[in-house]
This record gives C-alpha cells, sequence and structure tokens, in this order.
C-alpha cells in the first residue's frame, strides 16, 4: 500500500500521465494506400466526419481486390476501436499482423491491440504481448512507455519504473516519461532522483506547471524552503491557483510570518470553494490551515469562528485532532 504521507503529497497533483503511444495509424497507413487506390480520399474523409460503416466498406473492398490487405486490416480494426467494439478492433489488428511486415507499422499495431484490453483483468495479457514483441521486434520507447502503464496501473511500481527508464534511455527529452519516473522515485522516497528529473522537465519546458508544483513540493518536504518561496513566488505572478496559495501559507506558517500565512491560506479557501476537483479536501486543509494559525496565536474568537464553520459544513470526528500531526507542532 502506498505510504501514507506519500498519498497526501500527490494528493492534488497530476499522479500519472498515461501516455498514449497511438501514431494515428489511419494517416500512416495512407502513404500506402493511396498509391494503389483513389478511393482513400474518400475514405479518409469518411473516417473523420465519423461514418464509419461506409469507410468500413471501402476497405472490405480493398481487402477483396487485394489492395494493401495488412493495412486495410488496420484501419477496420482502428474503425472498431474508435466505435468502442474492442473485440472486432482486436481481431482486426490480429489479422493485420499476419500480413504486414514494416517494423514501424508492426509496431502501431501492436500497441493498438494491446488498447483492445481495457479491463484490468486483461492488462496481464497484454504486458505479455508487448514483452513478446519486444523480443522479437526490438520496438522503440513508446512500447516501454505503453508496457510501464500496464504495470502501473497494477501496482508493479518497479516494473513501471524500470520500463519508463528503458523508454528514457531511448530518447531523455520526452518529458512525459521524465515526469512519470520523478513521480515514481517520489513514491520510492528517492526525492533527490525526482527533483533532478523534475529539473530536468523544466529545462525542456519551463510552463510544465505539474512538474514545477511537484518540484516545490520536495524542495519543502527537504526541507529547502527558500527554493520552493522563490518558485511559488513566480507562479503565483503567473497563475492564481489553489495549490500555490496554500503552499505559500504553509511556507509563511513555517516562517512564523502568520499575518501573511493567514493571507494566503483564506485566499487558498476562496479558491477552494470553486475547485472543480477534490473541493471538500482542499476546503478542510485551507481551514485547518487557518485554525493552526488561530491556535499559534492563541486566539480564541478566531478558533471559535474556524470551529463554528467547520461544524456546519464539515464532518469534525477525526480530522481536527490531526493539526498537530499535520503542521509537525
Amino acid at each position: 500500500m502506498m505510504n501514507l504521507k506519500i498519498k497526501n503529497f500527490l494528493k492534488y497533483s497530476f499522479i500519472f500521465f498515461l501516455i498514449s503511444a497511438q501514431f494515428g495509424s489511419d494517416l500512416i497507413a495512407y502513404s500506402f494506400i493511396k498509391k494503389s487506390n483513389k478511393k482513400f480520399d474518400k475514405l479518409n474523409y469518411l473516417i473523420r466526419k465519423e461514418d464509419y460503416e461506409t469507410a468500413r466498406n471501402i476497405l472490405y473492398e480493398f481487402i477483396e481486390k487485394n489492395y494493401n490487405i495488412g493495412y486495410s486490416f488496420l484501419l477496420i480494426g482502428d474503425i472498431f476501436f474508435k466505435e468502442n467494439n474492442f473485440l472486432e478492433a482486436r481481431k482486426y489488428y490480429e489479422k493485420a499482423l499476419e500480413k504486414v511486415k514494416n517494423k514501424k507499422i508492426r509496431g502501431i499495431i501492436y500497441n493498438n491491440l494491446t488498447d483492445t484490453y481495457i479491463d484490468k483483468s486483461e492488462i496481464s495479457y497484454a504486458i505479455r504481448i508487448l514483452k513478446e514483441a519486444i523480443i522479437t521486434e526490438n520496438f522503440n520507447e513508446g512500447t516501454y512507455i505503453r508496457l510501464a502503464n500496464f504495470y502501473y496501473i497494477l501496482g508493479f511500481y518497479d516494473d513501471a519504473l524500470d520500463n519508463y527508464s528503458l523508454a528514457y534511455n531511448l530518447n531523455p527529452y520526452n518529458e512525459y516519461t521524465n515526469f512519470n519516473i520523478a513521480v515514481l522515485n517520489t513514491m520510492k522516497l528517492d526525492y533527490e532522483t525526482a527533483i533532478n528529473f523534475y529539473k530536468n522537465i523544466l529545462i525542456l519546458n519551463p510552463l510544465f506547471y505539474s512538474a514545477k508544483l511537484n518540484l516545490v513540493k520536495l524542495y519543502i518536504k527537504t526541507g529547502d524552503i527558500d527554493i520552493a518561496y522563490s518558485l511559488l513566488i513566480e507562479m503565483d505572478e503567473v497563475f492564481v491557483n489553489y495549490d500555490i496559495k496554500i503552499l505559500l501559507g504553509e511556507i509563511y506558517y513555517k516562517r512564523t510570518n502568520y499575518l501573511k500565512s493567514y493571507e494566503f491560506y483564506k485566499s487558498s479557501l476562496y479558491l477552494a470553494f470553486n475547485a472543480h476537483e477534490f473541493r471538500d479536501l482542499k476546503i478542510k486543509d485551507s481551514l485547518i490551515g487557518l485554525y493552526s494559525i488561530a491556535v499559534k496565536i492563541d486566539d480564541k474568537n478566531l478558533k471559535k469562528e474556524i470551529r463554528n464553520f467547520y461544524n456546519k459544513n464539515f464532518d469534525m470526528n477525526n480530522y481536527l485532532d490531526k493539526i498537530d500531526l499535520i503542521f509537525n507542532f
């Protein structure tokens, strides 16, 4: 089970990016089919307009006339996939593998095929397919990313990290691979490695908000408050965001600047009420921040006001007693 502190650390951030390795197989197959049949212009139009039945019939005609059979099977699989008919999609992807010899296209087919195993109970089979494909086909980073995604879903975090690392070795400039490696190292409590990968991301993309926010949280966790503060001030000038406000409230609290801390916790509370996700949890965290300040300055009226507000809107049991733990009293 994931460490409770790590769960709390990641609560409001993007915990994980499931990176799709789909490359738009209809567009790639286009260059092969277009040479042999002008009808593909119409086919491409029909797929984009979601007239899947007519498009499928054209592809059946291609197969009957022996035009690019393998790529036609691939596109029929894609159409069934778009219709959420995963069993039929799987059947046609498997047929495509029997016909297509091009390694790049075979890699796409394998990736699309494993996407049809959408139930958690089927993921183990998808992993087996990808592992066999890696051995026999020597595929690229997308296959390792997809394999890592599946391992992550099943909770095999070490295996997920190993495969993201293999993908990283093939392409160290993929910011999402860097992000996933950083998150998994955070879960392993290897904060130094996680920090380095978040730094890599910000070199690649200085505007990657989630990476910068997670980096700030790690700096706070490791005691580098001044660095965290500088980054947050920069972010606060650009973004009006709950996470930034509440983290600044926490930093000012640690610095015993309770007035500034109170201002930022109060700002976070306003933003929490308009949050679309984790609204109640965010409100509770903001109120806990405000209450902790009231305790520190021994403001009985403020404590009473917060408690009254809290009691009207939330279940107080087993929550306010965690204030000392959360704020390291």
